[in-house]
């Protein structure tokens, strides 16, 4: 899995796993924050929206970078994608009113890419991150190898 691409390009296509991975490891960098506020600086939790922000902000790019490829593996357009943005940095500051429209975006969210499985075969984002890459011979000085030739055609 190539990191980069995962979390930092917004073509191509992310099977469940990678999209499970790349949540999980943002949500626990994203948890980063809280014990060093709590403990290290004594910030009290009803500012902790404040000192959150830009470190959501932050997290915000390579999120939306693996929603996006998770969205196009289920051969849907990125911009499906777009109202969780706006909603997760909203969620930082923590408007009451904002709660259960986040709440049922999330939910379906996680029901869309997280539990069904992507499109069949290539789509028009993309070769299936499911299917296997196909094998490159394998070559010794410019001389491709088959099974009687292994050992320089002395097996």
């Amino acid at each position: 899995m190539n990191w980069r691409v995962l979390f930092f390009d917004f073509d191509g296509r992310a099977s469940r796993r990678q999209f499970w991975i790349g949540t999980l490891l943002l949500v626990v960098v994203a948890a980063i924050p809280i014990p060093i506020l709590r403990y290290g600086f004594d910030v009290p939790s009803s500012q902790w929206p404040l000192y959150n922000l830009p470190w959501a902000l932050l997290l915000g790019y390579p999120a939306m970078a693996v929603l996006i490829k998770r969205m196009h593996d289920r051969d849907r357009s990125g911009w499906w994608a777009a109202p969780s943005y706006p909603l997760h940095i909203a969620g930082v500051l923590k408007p009451d009113w904002l709660e259960y429209p986040q709440l049922a975006f999330s939910l379906w969210i996680l029901w869309e890419c997280g539990c069904r499985r992507g499109t069949a075969g290539p789509n028009r984002f993309g070769d299936d991150p499911m299917s296997p890459a196909p094998l490159a011979p394998i070559r010794d000085a410019g001389a491709v190898l088959t099974p009687g030739r292994m050992n320089g055609g002395r097996d």
